[in-house]
C-alpha cells in the first residue's frame, strides 16, 4: 500500500469530480465523513446498518464479511461495498450520486396540516424546533394565516455516535462532546430562519434535550432510569434564547408532550390513540378524563432508514405485499424459493428483516395493548388514531394494520399528523386560551414502564406472528 491512495468521487458529470486523498492508516470512511459525506453510520461504523453504502466504478476492494451479509450477489458484483469496512489498497472511483451530505440544507415554505387549522391566531410570527433523534428541523411560521415561512432541516450531526440514543448517551459517558455540534446546528438554523432576539420553542425526547443542556447522561443511561430534569427552564445558548417542552418520564419526552398538547388544544372528543413510531415506539392514549402513556424499544425497523437501507415505511409495505403473495408466511420465513431473498423494485428484502420488523410490531402492539388495559378500554373504543413523525406521515395504515401493528377495524380511524413535535410546540408558542388546563391534563399522565409489566412480555411473544389475512 502507498503513503497515499487517491480517491475520485464522479458525479453523473464528468467536469463535476471531487478528488480526496487517504494517507495510510486513515479510514476511508472517515475521510468521507470529514469531506462532508454522510452523516454518520447508525450503527457507529461496527458494518451493521447498511447506511453508508457506496459503489465502486473502479477497483472496488476486496468484499468483506459485514458486504456480505447486508448487500446483495447483484450489489456486490456492481461495486457496492460499507463505507466503514472498506479496506482500501489503491486509487479508485466512486459514484457521488449514491452518498447524502451534510452540507444540504432545506429551507422551504408550506402550509401547516389542516390538522392545526383550529388553532387560535395572534400577531407575530413564531419559531419553533424538533430536535430529532435522525433529523433536527426549524420552522418560522406565522402566527396569523398559519402559514409557515421557512423551513430549516438537517441530520442530527449525533448520529455519528449512533443511532438509538443509549449510544449516544454511553459517548457522553466516555467524554465525547454532543452538545457543541447541536448547538452550532442550531445556530445555522436561526441563521438561515433570520432568527432576531425572539424566543425558539424546542421540543424533543429527554436524550436530546439532557445531551443539548449538558445535564448527567448517566440517569437515563443506567439503571434505574430516573431522570432529575423534566422541567427545563427558559435558556440562553450563544444569544439564543431557548424555551423548552416539558417530558414525562426518561422515555416519554418533550416531543410525546407537544404531541398530546396538540391533539388537546383541538378539543376533539373520545378516546385518542397516539402513536409516534421510530427506534422507540411512543405511544400515548388519551380519554375524556384520563392519559396514559408509554414506550417501547421497538429497533431499527420503524427508524427513518430501517435495516439494509430500506425506509421503514417501505420496508412495512414490502413485507405486506410479501405476505399477501404468499412469499412469507405467518410466521415470516420465506418461501423455500426465496430463501435468500427478495428483490422488490430496488430494494433486496433478507430474512431479518422480516425479523426486525416482526419484534417491532410486536412490541409497539404488546405496547397498545397495556395501554388499553389500564384505561378499561377495547380497541373497538378507540375514536381515532394519530400516526405521528416522517415515518407516520408515509406509513400505508392499511398495511400496517395486515401485519398487526393495530387490527384492521382502525384504519379507517387513523389519520397521520406529520411532526407532531414541531406543532405541538407551535400550539403552545400561541398561549391556547385553555393552556393551564392542557398543561394539568398532561402532567396527570400515567406514564407505565413497559419492562415491569409481565403482560407486555407475554403479549409481545403473541404479537410476533403476523396475523391471518382474512378474506
Amino acid at each position: 500500500m502507498t503513503d497515499c491512495i487517491r480517491i475520485t468521487i464522479s458525479s453523473q458529470h464528468e467536469d463535476a469530480q471531487t478528488e480526496l486523498s487517504l494517507e495510510k492508516g486513515e479510514s476511508f470512511f472517515g475521510v468521507l465523513q470529514k469531506a462532508g459525506f454522510f452523516d454518520g453510520a447508525c450503527c457507529g461504523g461496527i458494518g451493521t446498518c447498511g447506511q453508508c453504502k457506496v459503489q465502486f466504478l473502479k477497483e472496488a476492494p476486496f468484499p468483506t464479511h459485514s458486504d456480505r451479509r447486508l448487500l446483495s450477489p447483484a450489489q456486490l458484483r456492481e461495486g457496492w461495498r460499507l463505507a466503514c469496512k472498506c479496506k482500501i489498497v489503491k486509487d479508485c472511483v466512486i459514484a457521488a450520486r449514491q452518498m447524502r451530505t451534510t452540507k444540504k440544507m432545506d429551507v422551504q415554505a408550506g402550509i401547516i396540516p389542516e390538522f392545526l387549522q383550529t388553532l387560535p391566531v395572534s400577531e407575530g410570527e413564531a419559531v419553533v424546533c424538533d430536535i430529532g433523534t435522525t433529523t433536527i428541523v426549524m420552522q418560522r411560521i406565522d402566527k396569523q394565516t398559519h402559514h409557515v415561512c421557512a423551513t430549516y432541516r438537517t441530520i442530527n450531526p449525533q448520529r455519528a455516535y449512533g443511532s438509538d440514543v443509549i449510544s449516544r448517551l454511553q459517548a457522553v459517558m466516555h467524554g465525547k462532546d454532543l452538545r457543541t455540534d447541536v448547538i452550532s446546528t442550531l445556530l445555522e438554523g436561526a441563521k438561515q430562519l433570520e432568527v432576531d432576539g425572539e424566543p425558539i420553542y424546542v421540543s424533543g425526547n429527554t436524550a436530546m434535550m439532557y445531551l443539548l443542556l449538558g445535564f448527567d447522561a448517566g440517569e437515563l443511561a443506567l439503571a434505574p432510569f430516573k431522570p432529575s430534569h423534566l422541567q427545563f427552564e427558559k435558556t440562553c445558548v450563544d444569544g439564543l434564547t431557548l424555551i423548552f417542552t416539558p417530558c414525562l418520564s426518561a422515555f416519554v419526552g418533550g416531543d410525546i408532550y407537544a404531541g398530546m398538547y396538540e391533539i388537546l388544544q383541538a378539543d376533539r372528543t373520545g378516546n385518542q390513540l397516539l402513536l409516534d413510531l421510530g427506534t422507540n415506539g411512543e405511544m400515548v392514549l388519551l380519554t375524556e378524563h384520563a392519559g396514559y402513556a408509554t414506550a417501547t424499544a421497538a429497533g431499527p425497523a420503524f427508524e427513518g432508514m430501517a435495516t439494509a437501507g430500506i425506509w421503514g415505511a417501505d420496508l412495512i409495505r414490502y413485507v405486506a405485499d410479501a405476505y399477501e403473495m404468499g412469499i412469507v408466511d405467518a410466521y415470516g420465513t420465506f418461501d423455500e424459493t426465496y430463501e435468500n431473498g427478495l428483490q422488490m423494485g430496488d430494494v433486496f428484502l433478507r430474512q431479518e428483516d422480516v425479523r426486525a420488523l416482526q419484534l417491532a410490531k410486536a412490541a409497539v402492539r404488546a405496547g397498545i395493548d397495556v395501554l388499553l388495559k389500564k384505561a378499561q378500554l377495547t380497541y373497538e373504543q378507540i375514536d381515532s388514531v394519530y400516526l405521528a413523525g416522517g415515518f407516520g406521515y408515509y406509513i400505508d395504515p392499511h398495511k400496517a394494520s395486515l401485519l398487526g401493528i393495530f387490527p384492521k377495524e382502525l384504519v379507517a380511524r387513523t389519520t397521520a399528523i406529520g411532526n407532531a413535535s414541531l406543532w405541538g410546540s407551535y400550539a403552545m408558542a400561541l398561549q391556547c386560551p385553555n393552556d393551564s388546563q392542557i398543561r394539568n391534563r398532561i402532567k396527570n399522565t400515567t406514564v407505565i414502564n413497559l419492562a415491569n409489566t409481565q403482560e407486555f412480555n407475554e403479549k409481545y411473544l403473541n404479537y410476533i406472528n403476523f396475523p391471518e389475512i382474512r378474506k
